[in-house]
């Protein structure tokens, strides 16, 4: 109310722990978001070295799933997302969900420079996210809507709402 924001043109960007939020939180919440650029973001739990190995329970896949931003992936039917992770930084880690997103043919983008961990010093050179970020307006009543939720918590999405989980 205090600020003339467009509701349309909101987009959100972050680095490392701030990647993995700036992939979970449009996701969860895909109908408020009209572009993502996470940064060197860690988005599959099934990557961790200390996960690789074990043998999993269905709960505990299911926890890892939950905090995977990869299977939350179904989400983003209409959030581009721009990824970018350096080569020298196990990009792997984004890999997973750019594959989750092109595997259901949903607009991403991929970068992969020759960095470590900073590749924010590049994505953010000139102001360049900027430009990226111009490109893409939210559509606030998209004609088909694909959603998926396991809590009641991020039970909407645009004209979508989960009222009730049966066992």
């Amino acid at each position: 109310r205090r600020y003339r924001i467009n509701p349309n043109r909101i987009y959100i960007t972050g680095s490392s722990m701030g990647g993995i939020g700036a992939a979970s939180i449009p996701l969860h919440y895909p109908d408020r978001f009209a572009a993502a650029a996470p940064l060197c973001g860690y988005h599959s739990m099934f990557n961790y070295r200390s996960i690789r190995k074990l043998v999993l329970t269905p709960w505990e896949r299911f926890l890892l799933q939950y905090r995977s931003n990869a299977d939350w992936a179904t989400n983003g039917r209409h959030l581009p997302l721009y990824v970018v992770h350096g080569q020298k930084d196990s990009p792997m880690h984004s890999y997973a969900l750019v594959q989750a997103y092109q595997k259901r043919g949903y607009p991403v983008k991929l970068e992969t420079p020759d960095l470590g961990h900073n590749v924010w010093d590049y994505t953010y050179r000139e102001r360049a996210i900027f430009k990226h970020f111009a490109r893409y307006k939210r559509d606030p009543h998209p004609k088909r809507v694909t959603f998926t939720t396991a809590r009641l918590r991020y039970r909407k999405a645009y004209w979508v709402a989960v009222d009730e989980v049966n066992d």
